[in-house]
């Protein structure tokens, strides 16, 4: 007997209509109101579920994060050398925030406003990355694969490039704000990013 498909809660309905409403217009573009009258739902539902509007974009930013955190999570489980880790970390995270879900660009530059709008979520994964990074460049020192370097320190390096495409480059070009990358130019980007980075921790 086939179970019947569970009714969207309206805190799942806010979520949906809030993603897509700060990814076309930012988070100071759209009103509570109009992401209320997108969710069908009473203008008090954002303050009873979430608090308030930056609280919501917050909770948009957790749903939309949890795939990097999956993405790492995986790398580390694998049996590959640390730079083998390393290189597919920066693939896998470039082509979903650059190609598969461009407007992630959008949040990133508006979670950098701070206050309550970088939720706890966002600041546990740029923790949980860097150390993931970390470790893996003290692995590859260990095994001589990598020079003797202060690995936290490098670990901040090691997504500088692509944050450079995610926040810098649409302000020169505003088509890319919310635009996908091209998959073989992210390719190309993580590849010259890589190539830059090993030659300077390589032993």
């Amino acid at each position: 007997m086939n179970e019947a498909p569970q009714k969207e809660t309206t805190r799942e309905k806010l979520i949906a209509a809030a993603s897509r409403l700060f990814a076309e217009r930012g988070f100071d573009g759209v009103s509570v109101r109009e992401i209320v009258a997108a969710a069908q739902a009473n203008l008090g539902a954002i303050t009873y579920h979430f608090g308030g509007k930056e609280e919501l974009f917050a909770a948009v930013i957790e749903t939309r994060i949890e795939p990097l955190m999956a993405i790492a999570k995986d790398v580390m489980g694998s049996s590959a050398s640390p730079k083998q880790k390393l290189a597919e970390a920066l693939h896998r995270s470039a082509q979903y925030i650059l190609h598969e879900d461009p407007t992630l660009k959008v949040f990133f530059a508006e979670a950098m406003q701070g206050g309550s709008r970088l939720p706890e979520a966002a600041v546990k994964s740029l923790d949980v990355r860097n150390k993931m990074v970390q470790r893996l460049i003290e692995e590859g020192i260990e095994r001589g694969d990598f020079r003797n370097c202060d690995a936290e320190l490098v670990s901040w390096f090691f997504f500088g490039s692509i944050m450079s495409f995610v926040l810098h480059r649409p302000l020169l070009h505003p088509e890319f704000r919310r635009q996908a990358y091209p998959e073989d130019f992210v390719r190309k980007i993580v590849d010259e990013s890589l190539e830059i980075f090993f030659k300077g921790i390589e032993a």
